[in-house]
């Protein structure tokens, strides 16, 4: 699960005071767009959900709003496409679609980088995730200031009056989920079959780890490096070396002009077949990753959380890492 909080905590916690002070003194809207329980919520305690602000484009669906979907259940799906715990939730949304044709899934795609606020870009995103749905590009990010909204991904279940009555955070919690869209609908039919996985990473787990001068990460880095606002970028014969403790890591990247290729190790050799990730592959008995597009690479897989250490050698200039994301 992402959240903006977590960029800025240090800075948060000097206010931390003044923020529960606040808190008890604003409206219930807060606490009931953004409950974490995951609980269906009685009428009584529900907010109207706010309309939809600043959307740009509509993929999959010609321009709606949310008062076209009263009457409707609407399933408001907050997501980011190189979110990794955005892309873990497609098939369970897939697979509600399927089973309840009552329900509607809107898809509200909230930018956490530049690059993912291009139109292009997202369209790209939405037919390689075959994502089916409704989907509203939010680039200024005021639907997700109007829900109040701070996670990538967050659901926001809205009932036939327009009231928000389910609120999930982060990814798993499935089983709640589908219980609570089973009220609403009053069905009694067959479930969805995705099993709940819970969410990605755990106690452990190597934190996600931001580049840039925006976000303040330091790097262990070696050779011509360029330290971008959300990025740090790798020109030839340069190096990043990311430890870690994970089953999975992904890195979300983007050549900075042409495709770039990287020579990928895991401690030091190259990445062992069990231990590569859909985006490596064998060449010259190197593994190797190509940034041809702004993208999520999956770096390492395997069986179980282990400690590694990857070096990531640009064989080309202009190799830019945005964040490393990793999990169990």
């Amino acid at each position: 699960m992402k959240s903006q909080r977590s960029l800025v905590a240090a800075a948060a916690l000097s206010v931390l005071a003044v923020v529960a002070v606040l808190v008890v003194l604003t409206t219930n809207r807060s606490a009931a767009l953004k409950s974490i329980a995951p609980e269906l919520r009685p009428v009584s305690q529900s907010e109207q959900a706010p309309e939809l602000a600043g959307i740009s484009h509509f993929d999959n669906s010609p321009r709606i709003t949310m008062a076209d979907l009263r009457g409707k259940v609407v399933l408001v799906d907050f997501w980011t496409y190189t979110c990794i715990n955005c892309r873990r939730t497609l098939p369970f949304l897939r697979a509600l679609q399927k089973t309840y044709p009552g329900l509607t899934i809107l898809g509200v795609h909230s930018p956490e980088f530049g690059f993912e606020k291009v139109h292009d870009n997202v369209v790209r995103a939405v037919k390689e995730l075959d994502v089916t749905w409704p989907v509203a590009e939010d680039p200024q990010m005021l639907t997700w200031q109007a829900f109040q909204n701070e996670y990538w991904p967050a659901e926001y279940l809205v009932d036939q009056h327009g009231l928000v009555r389910y609120t999930s955070i982060g990814e798993g919690n499935e089983g709640p989920t589908e219980n609570a869209i089973r009220s609403l609908l009053g069905a009694t039919g067959p479930r969805a079959s995705v099993k709940d996985d819970g969410e990605q990473g755990g106690s452990g787990i190597t934190p996600e780890t931001y580049y840039g001068t925006e976000r303040g990460e330091a790097s262990l880095t070696t050779g011509p490096v360029k330290h971008l606002p959300e990025a740090l970028e790798l020109d030839k014969g340069a190096t990043l070396t990311v430890p870690f403790t994970a089953r999975d890591v992904y890195a979300t990247t983007s050549p900075a002009s042409g495709p770039v290729t990287l020579d990928v190790t895991l401690d030091g050799k190259p990445v062992p077949a069990g231990r590569r990730g859909s985006s490596l592959v064998e060449q010259g008995g190197r593994t190797v990753a190509v940034l041809s597009q702004q993208d999520l690479l999956h770096l390492v897989t395997g069986p179980s959380v282990a400690p590694g250490a990857l070096k990531l050698t640009a064989l080309g200039d202009g190799a830019q890492f945005f964040t490393f994301t990793y999990g169990a």
